[in-house]
Protein backbone atom coordinates (compact mmCIF):
# COMPACT_ATOMS: atom_id res chain seq x y z
CA UNK A 1 0.00 0.00 0.00
CA UNK A 2 1.78 3.37 -1.09
CA UNK A 3 0.91 6.53 0.49
CA UNK A 4 1.31 9.65 -1.20
CA UNK A 5 -0.15 12.17 1.70
CA UNK A 6 -1.03 12.57 5.19
CA UNK A 7 -4.79 12.30 4.46
CA UNK A 8 -4.56 9.31 3.18
CA UNK A 9 -2.47 7.99 5.59
CA UNK A 10 -4.44 9.20 8.00
CA UNK A 11 -7.76 7.95 6.92
CA UNK A 12 -6.28 4.56 6.46
CA UNK A 13 -4.66 4.02 9.98
CA UNK A 14 -8.38 5.57 11.42
CA UNK A 15 -9.64 2.69 9.58
CA UNK A 16 -7.36 0.05 10.79
CA UNK A 17 -7.43 1.00 13.99
CA UNK A 18 -11.44 0.95 14.30
CA UNK A 19 -11.05 -2.94 12.44
CA UNK A 20 -7.71 -4.68 14.35
CA UNK A 21 -8.40 -5.23 17.90
CA UNK A 22 -5.39 -7.26 18.30
CA UNK A 23 -2.31 -5.92 19.08
CA UNK A 24 -0.19 -8.83 17.13
CA UNK A 25 -1.69 -7.81 14.03
CA UNK A 26 0.35 -4.42 13.96
CA UNK A 27 3.18 -6.13 11.99
CA UNK A 28 1.41 -5.26 8.74
CA UNK A 29 1.67 -1.70 8.96
CA UNK A 30 5.53 -2.84 8.52
CA UNK A 31 5.14 -3.09 4.85
CA UNK A 32 2.50 0.11 4.16
CA UNK A 33 5.15 2.26 1.90
CA UNK A 34 5.34 5.72 3.72
CA UNK A 35 8.29 7.08 1.33
CA UNK A 36 6.41 9.75 -0.18
CA UNK A 37 4.66 10.81 3.03
CA UNK A 38 5.57 14.48 4.27
CA UNK A 39 3.61 14.45 7.06
CA UNK A 40 3.46 12.29 10.37
CA UNK A 41 1.30 14.59 12.60
CA UNK A 42 -1.11 12.73 14.87
CA UNK A 43 -1.02 9.27 13.17
CA UNK A 44 -0.43 7.12 16.40
CA UNK A 45 -2.29 9.74 18.30
CA UNK A 46 -4.93 7.84 20.71
CA UNK A 47 -4.05 4.64 19.71
CA UNK A 48 -2.45 1.26 20.76
CA UNK A 49 -4.42 0.75 23.90
CA UNK A 50 -3.43 -2.53 25.84
CA UNK A 51 -0.17 -2.89 23.13
CA UNK A 52 2.91 -3.52 24.39
CA UNK A 53 4.95 -2.17 21.24
CA UNK A 54 4.45 -1.13 17.59
CA UNK A 55 7.50 -1.64 14.88
CA UNK A 56 7.91 1.34 12.31
CA UNK A 57 11.45 0.65 11.74
CA UNK A 58 10.19 0.07 8.24
CA UNK A 59 9.12 2.93 7.56
CA UNK A 60 10.69 5.01 5.34
CA UNK A 61 10.10 8.77 6.70
CA UNK A 62 13.06 10.81 4.16
CA UNK A 63 10.44 12.95 3.19
CA UNK A 64 9.01 13.55 6.68
CA UNK A 65 9.47 17.23 7.59
CA UNK A 66 6.39 17.43 10.65
CA UNK A 67 5.42 14.88 13.28
CA UNK A 68 3.54 17.16 15.64
CA UNK A 69 1.63 14.87 18.09
CA UNK A 70 2.66 11.85 16.52
CA UNK A 71 2.21 9.99 19.54
CA UNK A 72 0.26 12.20 22.02
CA UNK A 73 -1.89 10.69 24.44
CA UNK A 74 -0.85 7.30 22.69
CA UNK A 75 -0.83 4.08 25.27
CA UNK A 76 1.85 1.71 23.36
CA UNK A 77 4.51 0.76 25.85
CA UNK A 78 7.30 1.07 23.49
CA UNK A 79 7.65 2.40 19.60
CA UNK A 80 10.49 1.15 17.88
CA UNK A 81 12.15 3.75 15.30
CA UNK A 82 15.50 4.02 13.86
CA UNK A 83 16.97 6.82 13.80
Amino acid sequence: MLFTNHTDLIESLAFWFSYINSCNDFSTLKSWNTKNVIDLNSCFSNSGDGCDEIDLNNWDTGKVTSIESIFMMSKFKGIKVDS
